[in-house]
Parts: C-alpha cells; sequence; structure tokens
C-alpha cells in the first residue's frame, strides 16, 4: 500500500459513520448499508455504546446490589482493570475498528464521500464543495462549521440583569464558601437530576430510542422541503444542528417571513413544531437545543441564551432575513429561548408562544416533596433559572400567547385551566406595558377571567360586572396612541375609573391570548398559527 493508500486508510478510520445518500432529479435517495463487514461492525460498536449507556444510568442500583452481596469498590475496580479484562476488550475494539476501516477503503461510495468531507473543510460555507456534501446524511460531529458567533459579536441587550457587579460577585463567593456543603448539593441535584428532568430530550437514552425517527424528520425536511442543514457554533463552542426551509420564491406573502422554531424540553426540530408554520407557507429555521440529538453541550440557561442568539443572527447574517421580518415561535419550554432572544433582539416581528409558563420555579416546587422546597427553589434559582415573563417584559413588539385549556404540563393541578402558567404569564406581560390598568380591584377580575374554562364561564364572570359606562376599549386604546405615541409601559388608566379599565384590561386578554381547546402534546393545527395584534400607529 502506497503513502497515498494508507492515507486513505487512515481516513476511513477516523471518518464518520455515514447513514444517508441523498438522491437527485435523475436518481432516487437511499440508505447507505456499505458491505456486510462494515455493518457487522457498525451493530457491534452501537451494542457495546447501548451497553456502557445502560451500565451508566443503572450505576446507582448495581451500586446497591454490590454492596447487598458484599462486593467492595476495590474488588470491582481490580476486576474491571485488570490487564485481561483492558487487554480483551482493547483487542476487540481495535480488531473491530480497523474491520470497518478496510470494509470502507474497498467502498468506491464511502472514498468518494471521504473525498467531499475533506475538501468541504477547505471551502466557505457556500461553496461547491459544501453543497456536494448536503447531500449526504452522516455523522453530525464531523459536519464543518457553517457559522461561528464569537463572544465579543454576541447580544447583551437586556441581560443587564443577569450579570453580576463585582461586589455582587464577592458576595456571592463568601456565601458559597459558607454555604458550601449545600452549594454541592445544588450543583449535583441541577447536574445530575435537574437537567435530565426539566430536559429529557437531552439524555441519551431518549435519543437512542427515537433515533429513527429523528433521522427520517430530517430526511423529510430536506427531501421534501428542500430543506439545508447547517452547523452554528456558539460564543461558549456548542454546535447546534439546524435546518432551514427557504420560502421566498414559492411562497410571495408568507416565504418573506422567517418563522424561528423552539422546541419543547422533549421536542426536536425533525419531529416538533416546524411542521405548523411549513405548512402555511412561511420560511422555517428550526433547531435542537445543546444537548439534544446532535447539537452538543448541555441545556442550561446560558447555554440557551447563546444559542438562540447564534440561530437569530445567522438567519440574519447568512440567511440575509432583516429583523423585522423574523418571528419567533415556540412551544412549552422553549418559550424561555424565544423570550430570551426577543430580549436580545428587540426589532424582530414578532413572538408567539405555545403552552408556556411563566417562570419554572412554581413547578418545580408543585413537583418536588415540600420538605425539599427551600433547596429546589435555591437550585432553580441558581442554575435553572427560566424566566420567561421576565424576559418577554423587556420585549415592546407584538406577541401572541397561545393558552391549552387542558394543559397537563404546565398547570399546578393538571389539566386545570385556573392554575395554568400561562395565566400568570399573561399577567405578568399586561402589567409590564399597561402598568395602570392593574390593581386590586382590577386583578381579581383578570384571574377569574383567565379560569374560566370555555365561553359560558367567562360570561358569567363578564355578566357579575357593573360599570358605571360602557367605552369602545379597542378606540380607547387608539386614541392613546395617537396622542402619546407607541411607547411601553403606557400610562393608559392613570385616571380612569376601575369600570373602564377592567374592559380594557379583558378587550387586551383577548388579543394577547388564544385558547386551544387541547392537552399539552398535540401539534398546534394551522387555524391555530396566526401573526399576533398589536397597537395601530396611524
Amino acid at each position: 500500500m502506497n503513502e497515498t493508500g494508507s492515507k486513505s486508510l487512515l481516513h476511513c478510520l477516523l471518518g464518520p459513520k455515514l447513514y444517508y445518500i441523498y438522491g437527485s432529479k435523475d436518481h432516487a435517495g437511499s440508505k447507505y448499508r456499505g458491505n456486510a463487514i462494515e455493518r457487522h461492525c457498525n451493530s457491534s460498536l452501537n451494542l457495546m455504546s447501548f451497553l456502557a449507556k445502560l451500565v451508566y444510568y443503572n450505576i446507582p442500583f448495581i451500586g446497591i446490589y454490590l454492596y447487598r452481596n458484599d462486593y467492595s469498590i476495590i474488588q470491582i475496580a481490580s476486576l474491571i482493570l485488570s490487564k485481561q479484562c483492558l487487554g480483551s476488550i482493547g483487542i476487540l475494539m481495535t480488531s473491530i475498528y480497523l474491520l470497518r476501516a478496510l470494509a470502507r477503503y474497498n467502498n468506491k461510495e464511502y472514498c468518494k464521500f471521504m473525498k467531499i468531507l475533506k475538501e468541504s473543510k477547505k471551502n466557505e460555507a457556500n461553496s461547491g464543495a459544501r453543497n456536494m456534501l448536503a447531500q449526504y446524511d452522516f455523522d453530525f460531529k464531523a459536519w464543518p462549521v457553517d457559522y461561528q458567533r464569537t463572544n465579543d459579536a454576541v447580544r447583551t441587550q437586556g441581560i443587564s440583569t443577569l450579570e453580576s457587579s463585582s461586589n455582587d460577585k464577592k458576595q456571592a463567593l463568601f456565601s458559597t464558601i459558607n454555604n458550601f456543603p449545600i452549594e454541592i448539593i445544588k450543583y449535583c441535584l441541577a447536574h445530575v437530576f435537574g437537567r435530565r428532568v426539566v430536559y429529557p430530550g437531552s439524555t441519551a437514552l431518549i435519543q437512542m430510542f427515537i433515533g429513527e425517527y429523528l433521522d427520517g424528520g430530517r430526511r423529510k425536511l430536506i427531501k421534501e422541503f428542500g430543506g439545508k442543514r447547517a452547523k452554528l457554533r456558539t460564543a461558549d463552542g456548542n454546535d447546534i444542528d439546524s435546518v432551514f426551509v427557504d420560502r421566498r420564491d414559492r411562497y410571495k406573502e408568507n416565504g418573506e417571513i422567517l418563522v424561528i422554531c423552539s422546541e419543547g424540553n422533549a421536542g426536536y426540530y425533525e419531529i416538533g413544531c416546524m411542521e405548523t408554520p411549513l405548512t402555511c407557507g412561511y420560511s422555517v429555521l428550526g433547531w435542537n437545543h445543546p444537548g439534544f440529538a446532535n447539537s452538543s453541550g448541555l441545556p442550561f440557561p446560558t447555554s440557551e441564551r447563546l444559542a438562540i442568539d447564534a440561530v437569530i443572527s445567522y438567519a440574519m447574517s447568512s440567511l440575509n432575513f432583516e429583523p423585522q421580518n423574523i418571528v419567533l415561535y415556540s412551544w412549552s419550554i422553549g418559550g424561555y429561548c424565544s423570550s430570551a432572544g426577543a430580549m436580545m433582539y428587540p426589532d424582530i416581528k414578532a413572538v408567539i408562544l405555545d403552552a408556556s409558563f411563566d417562570h419554572i420555579l412554581p413547578l418545580a416546587i408543585d413537583r418536588m416533596p415540600a420538605c425539599l422546597s427551600g433547596l429546589t427553589k435555591g437550585t432553580v434559582t441558581d442554575y435553572i433559572n427560566l424566566n420567561v415573563a421576565e424576559n418577554l417584559s423587556k420585549y415592546h413588539g407584538p406577541v401572541l400567547l397561545i393558552r391549552r385549556l387542558h394543559d397537563e404540563i404546565i398547570s399546578i393541578e393538571p389539566g386545570d385551566i385556573a392554575t395554568n402558567r400561562g395565566n400568570d404569564l399573561a399577567i405578568q406581560l399586561l402589567q409590564s406595558r399597561y402598568p395602570y390598568l392593574f390593581d386590586h380591584d382590577t386583578m381579581p377580575v383578570i384571574r377569574a377571567w383567565l379560569s374560566a374554562a370555555d365561553k359560558k364561564g367567562r360570561l358569567a364572570v363578564w355578566n357579575n360586572l357593573e360599570f358605571e359606562k360602557d367605552i369602545n376599549a379597542e378606540t380607547h386604546i387608539d386614541q392613546y396612541v395617537l396622542k402619546h405615541g407607541l411607547k411601553f409601559p403606557m400610562e393608559i388608566g392613570k385616571n380612569l375609573d376601575v369600570g373602564s379599565k377592567i374592559q380594557i384590561l379583558l378587550f387586551l386578554v383577548t388579543k394577547y391570548v388564544v385558547d386551544f381547546d387541547s392537552v399539552h402534546c398535540t401539534p398546534l393545527p394551522v387555524a391555530n398559527f396566526q401573526m399576533p395584534w398589536f397597537h395601530d400607529e396611524e
């Protein structure tokens, strides 16, 4: 074997798994199967990976079993780390990788793919080699970076409250030292238990079980909708898997608007909420949270903020969408990403939050034992502080909140609309924009209105109200905007009686909140996807 052949063999040894080859007008796409040796080697490696993950996730139970049967840690460690055990595993793994490399080396299709991959890493994102590489679906770790966000370019608008001053940092340091055991417990609780409960989609076992569905969904987006996959590197070094469907040429009206979709805590763009805006004819950009499917990292608040920052920046600089043509749409916990994105990019067109909440803390406290409420609060505040309402209050553009009437996930009492945290999100958003409409007389009315399960219940609330005079709420708001301009927070309601305040508030609630008669995980129908209402400045 000559030097060139040795390098090719090395590339085949270190090369990524190839899954699928997309077709063209003349040729249909097909799965890459390789020869029998490569398939068997991949199956063996997949089995080993599955067993390793199975052992990892069952370490606590294995430890309990070994302890009860009088096995010591030293005995187990000496067995695993023995020369015979390590040597056997090493020989087996080396043999499998070498056999697979030889099988790939003798496969013309794989060698062609490796040549294109090598060339694409030398070229720009829109080069011919990159376009040819897009015809292959392979291990995303080997995918070249299409867009990179740097630290000095990250948007910081609106996040001043998230950063600490030097004095705050000193106080935090002293507090950490004084409460060191508690801080360790909170850290472990957040990273070992909390992250997996809040973001189950980031766990390897779930991804392994639904891997085929994710692959199928991604291929559908690329084959049927002409999707363009891209790797976006965030300022903290995470690689975000994304796909973009361009409708600007096919749907002139909606296609000029880009809908950026942020998924839920167990959602992925491959099988998530992209389908609804796609059906409506919008251009759509989907992405996966850090640690989800092929995206690297872990889904903690800072990583989430930097991820949505990179996604929006990519849409503006590489996909050439103006902020005024970008809509942030999310489902469930994805509302944190959309609200953070809106806070950092206040000029975007609109925000649509489906089945979202105001803050994760009330939900976390409700689902944990009462005796751990203090520890839960501290852990969430320090590590998983998903404050959607606070972020959204710093965005002054159009917002639509889609509330699910039988939501069993973001309600304190499953399915009870009165305990739906979407109510609190709506109230806090309206309070930040129209503070003078809220007082001890109007708040109970808004709570009762949002707690009504249907039109009959809301009619009962309305019939119990007595007004000194009936006003046209919309006309009153329009006149205020014409006189004072569109600026939040508004002073509307400052000199109004309670009845007028209530009428205006109820009007605003019907504009900001729309109901969907469903549970949490039902896909949003096309009929329920709409652009938000907003004040008319003319």
